[in-house]
């Protein structure tokens, strides 16, 4: 099922990377906003409401999980989806209880399953 209109919060430092996420995300039905760091993101947060949110585990000096566990404390009911070009990370958010992973590159088939998983019933 396609949710229109849906709002999704992207975090991923490499613009291209980002602007290829928002792409599939967009053909899924979803509004999707990019930002490239967890202040940022947590700006965003601050300002508007959003279904999900999307986040690399490395964000160059700075620490996905640390963001998505922060997430988890201050909206317990917003799904997080990590995703990570490199398994250890994947394995990280795991053992940090963030259940939902992605791997990098991913296509629109990838991203929806991810999706279907966060978002069940949806």
């Amino acid at each position: 099922m396609k949710p229109h209109g849906k709002r999704m919060l992207i975090v991923e430092d490499d613009p291209a990377l980002a602007r290829m996420s928002a792409r599939l995300a967009a053909s899924l039905g979803w509004v999707a906003t990019v930002v490239a760091s967890p202040s940022s993101a947590l700006d965003a947060l601050a300002e508007g409401a959003f279904d999900l949110v999307i986040s690399d585990v490395g964000l160059g000096e700075e620490d996905g999980v640390a963001l998505a566990s922060a997430l988890k404390r201050r909206t317990p009911d917003l799904p997080v989806i990590m995703m990570s070009g490199d398994p250890d990370n994947l394995a990280r958010a795991l053992k940090a209880g963030l259940p939902v992973t992605l791997a990098k590159p991913f296509d629109r088939g990838a991203l929806q399953a991810a999706l279907d998983r966060a978002l069940p019933g949806t």
